[in-house]
């Protein structure tokens, strides 16, 4: 664990940095799970994924805004939707 000050869109934000620490996982019918680093900031209250982390996963985004999207090995008229 180390802090760290990181730049942002309009500022620097410090956070907390925890390099391979913990495990992603994507549960759908069967579970795949990586390795990733955690970025902790206390001022964002939601979880973002990297696209390193998508991309390992094979996750295609089809609407941000609405929160659609896909796995690449899914039937070409499935659709997902993010939690709430």
């Amino acid at each position: 664990m180390s802090a760290e000050i990181l730049g942002t869109a309009d500022d620097e934000a410090q956070v907390v940095y925890y390099e391979s620490c913990a495990y992603f996982e994507l549960i759908l019918l069967e579970c795949k799970r990586i390795k990733v680093n955690i970025i902790v900031d206390p001022h964002i209250d939601e979880v973002l994924i990297s696209d390193y982390v998508a991309s390992e996963f094979g996750i295609i985004l089809l609407d941000l805004r609405k929160g659609l999207w896909k796995l690449k090995d899914d039937l070409l008229d499935k659709v997902r939707e993010s939690e709430r």
